[in-house]
């Protein structure tokens, strides 16, 4: 499985366990002790044990990628460094 299908399938059973949840009212505890609406938040960093180190390096590549296009179309007659 490669990295955005992997990511694809980890934000789909955060985001569906999460809004599941959510829509049907019930506000108890994941069995990690943290309440429902935590969990969507939690899920957009790293982790204690770098649980979610593939999705946080795919974001980073992206924002660094969109970066880099954003300044090649910004000003191309600067020129190379």
């Amino acid at each position: 499985m490669g990295c955005s299908k992997k990511l694809e399938k980890h934000c789909n059973t955060v985001s569906g366990k999460f809004m599941s949840e959510k829509n049907s009212g019930d506000v108890g505890q994941s069995a990690a002790g943290c309440a429902n609406e935590e969990i969507g938040l939690k899920s957009f960093f790293l982790g204690p044990q770098a649980e979610n180190s593939e999705w946080v390096e795919y974001q980073i590549h992206h924002i660094f990628k969109s970066w880099f296009a954003w300044r090649r179309k910004f000003r191309p007659s600067d020129g190379v460094a």
